[in-house]
């Protein structure tokens, strides 16, 4: 077959083109490179994640109460379920990291690295405020942990960040945060960085809340799990998984 002299052309030019293509990704894939890990935790490129991760679903509150489950996850996910065989009722996810909560009679508290202070209605999960901490230059991927705690009319946040010790100081009566307490979160949170989770025999992930203590009782732990368990038998009657976390 005789290909005349522009076919010739053209199908030279492409392959040209592909050949160039393809040595201009070689240049800028260090390029690209560098952009991908100013975008991921420092941490995870040390140990090899270097794909796209989700938040930790990790379950850090539960609680039983006229035949539904609470449960509140680190990804601030807010759950009903009912308590017999732990089908999801309804929930909202408000996307946080490194969440803690403070459960009261009308409303559930998060405190969180990247949202700040979000105020949720118990009677409808899906009404919420969000208070913007008055903080600035914290790393939000750096932040290991919050805590959250009532005091009077005060609701009292913290970070574990670096040096960071201070304690903000949210008013409920003016919803507005009034002030930080530098160098007073170990008086406040005594317990901050300490590890509560524990090993319960049948279970293989680390329990961190349970809600009841003898008989038929509830556990949430590491990687999102709720397990509905027997204390006298040592058995797990039946077991539910939270929703994978958002992409990060």
């Amino acid at each position: 077959m005789i290909l005349s002299y522009y076919t010739k052309k053209r199908i030279t030019d492409i392959v040209i083109n592909i050949i160039m293509l393809a040595f201009l990704a070689i240049t800028l894939l260090p390029i690209f490179w560098m952009v991908y890990s100013s975008l991921k935790d420092s941490t995870d490129i040390a140990i090899g994640k270097v794909g796209m991760r989700r938040a930790a679903t990790d379950v850090l509150f539960l609680k039983r109460q006229d035949g539904q489950l609470l449960a509140l996850s680190a990804n601030g996910g807010v759950g009903l379920y009912r308590s017999d065989d732990l089908s999801e009722i309804k929930r909202q996810t408000y996307k946080t990291s490194v969440a803690s909560f403070l459960v009261e009679a009308n409303d559930i508290w998060i405190a969180s690295a990247n949202k700040g202070l979000i105020r949720v209605s118990r009677e409808n999960i899906q009404n919420s405020r969000r208070f913007d901490l008055p903080i600035w230059g914290v790393d939000v991927n750096k932040v290991a942990a919050t805590y959250i705690k009532r005091e009077g009319n005060n609701i009292l946040v913290s970070l574990e960040y670096k040096s960071f010790d201070g304690v903000l100081v949210f008013d409920t009566e003016n919803s507005k945060f009034m002030k930080l307490i530098k160098g007073s979160k170990k008086h406040y949170f005594p317990n901050a960085a300490v590890i509560t989770g524990k090993q319960v025999a049948g279970i293989d992930n680390e329990v961190l809340c349970q809600s009841g203590e003898q008989g038929i009782v509830y556990l949430g732990t590491r990687g999102g799990w709720i397990y509905k368990y027997d204390t006298a038998s040592q058995k797990v009657l039946l077991r539910s998984k939270v929703p994978d976390g958002h992409l990060l």
